[in-house]
C-alpha cells in the first residue's frame, strides 16, 4: 500500500501506530501469525493480523473488506497461509479421489446429472461429472489475470488423462477477490466433498460381495423350492408352476404357487357348491369350482 503515516492524529482510535509498509517491501515474504484480532476504523472493519518476519520484526496487516467490489484495494489484501496450504498437500497431493457431490451448503444450484465446470490446465472451459475418478497432481498458485493468484489443486481425470484445476475457494478470505468466478456451477474445492479412491473401491467390493451372496441365496433357495414341488405335485405341474403357469383341473394352492395371491376374490356358494373368482391385474381372471380351476381369462 502507498506510504504514509497512520498516526493519532489521523486515526486516534488505532491500536497501533507507524508508516506502512510498501508491499514491495514484504511481497513474497514469509512472516508467522502471532496475533488476529478485529479493529474499527472510522466505521470500517478491519482484522489486524500481527505477523513476525523471520528476522525477528513484528509488522502489522491490516486487512480489509470494503464496499467497491471493481476496485481490487477495497477487498481483502491477499495472503497465503503456508501451513494451511501444507496441510491441503499432505492430504490431497499424489492421492486418487472420486468426486462425490457438492456440499448442500455451497452458493447456487448445479443438477448432479450435469455436472460442475472446471478449466484445464490449457485454459479451456471442461465440464466435470460427478462420480468421476481424480488424481491430484500438485496445488500450486493459479490466476486467471483479472484478479489474485489463488491456491488451485491440479488433477488429472483417470479416464482420459486431460488436466484441469480447481480453486480452493471463490471469496478473498484470505486467498482471492470475490468474482474471481462467480459460476453457480463452477467447481471450487472448499464446496465439494472427496471420497478417496480406495474407500469407493473397498465399498464397491462389498457391495459386489453382498450382490453375490444375495445370488447364492436367491439360487439356493429356488433349487429347494423346485425340490418341493417335485415332491409335492411331480414332475409335470412342477415344471408348469416354476414357468408361472397354470392349467385347468389346478387347486387352488397350486395355482398360488405358480401367480401368487390374488388381490381379490369373489365367492359365490350354491346347492352346486363353492364358485370362486380369483381377480390378478386388470384383465386376468381364474375361476374355480369347489376348489379346482375350471377355467382361465386372459
Amino acid at each position: 500500500m502507498e506510504s504514509h503515516v497512520l498516526g493519532r492524529d489521523l486515526f486516534p482510535t488505532a491500536p497501533e501506530t507507524g508508516w506502512f509498509t510498501p508491499a514491495e517491501a514484504i511481497e513474497g515474504k514469509t512472516f508467522e501469525i502471532i496475533g488476529l484480532k478485529s479493529h474499527r476504523i472510522q466505521g470500517e472493519a478491519f482484522r489486524v493480523f500481527r505477523l513476525r518476519s523471520e528476522e525477528g520484526e513484528t509488522l502489522y496487516w491490516y486487512a480489509h473488506a470494503g464496499k467497491d467490489k471493481t476496485n481490487l484495494r477495497d477487498e481483502y489484501y491477499p495472503v497465503v497461509v503456508e501451513g494451511l496450504i501444507e496441510k491441503y498437500r499432505a492430504a490431497y497431493v499424489g492421492r486418487e479421489f472420486f468426486l462425490t457431490k457438492r456440499k448442500p451448503e455451497a452458493p447456487g444450484y448445479v443438477s448432479g446429472y450435469f455436472g460442475l465446470q472446471a478449466k484445464t490446465m490449457q485454459g479451456e472451459e471442461n465440464r466435470l461429472n460427478f462420480g468421476t475418478e481424480l488424481k491430484c497432481l500438485d496445488l500450486r498458485l493459479i490466476g486467471d489475470g483479472t484478479g489474485y493468484a489463488v491456491p488451485a489443486f491440479v488433477f488429472e481425470r483417470k479416464e482420459d488423462s486431460v488436466r484441469i484445476y480447481i480453486p480452493l475457494c471463490r471469496f478473498p478470505t484470505p486467498f482471492g477477490v470475490e468474482g474471481y468466478t462467480l459460476g453457480s456451477d463452477r467447481a471450487f474445492m472448499e464446496e465439494l466433498i472427496f471420497t478417496p479412491s480406495e474407500e469407493v473401491y473397498a465399498q464397491r467390493a462389498e457391495e459386489a460381495r453382498k450382490r453375490e451372496e444375495a445370488r447364492l441365496q436367491q439360487e439356493k433357495e429356488q433349487k429347494e423350492r423346485k425340490a418341493a414341488l417335485y415332491r409335492k405335485y411331480g414332475k409335470a405341474t412342477a415344471e408348469l408352476i416354476l414357468e408361472g403357469k397354470v392349467r385347468i383341473g389346478m387347486t387352488r394352492e397350486m395355482c398360488r404357487e405358480a401367480w401368487g395371491s390374488p388381490e381379490d376374490v369373489n365367492t359365490m356358494s350354491g346347492s352346486w357348491g363353492v364358485h370362486e373368482q380369483w381377480v390378478y391385474g386388470t384383465n386376468s381372471y381364474l375361476y374355480f369350482e369347489n376348489g379346482t380351476l375350471a377355467s382361465i381369462q386372459n
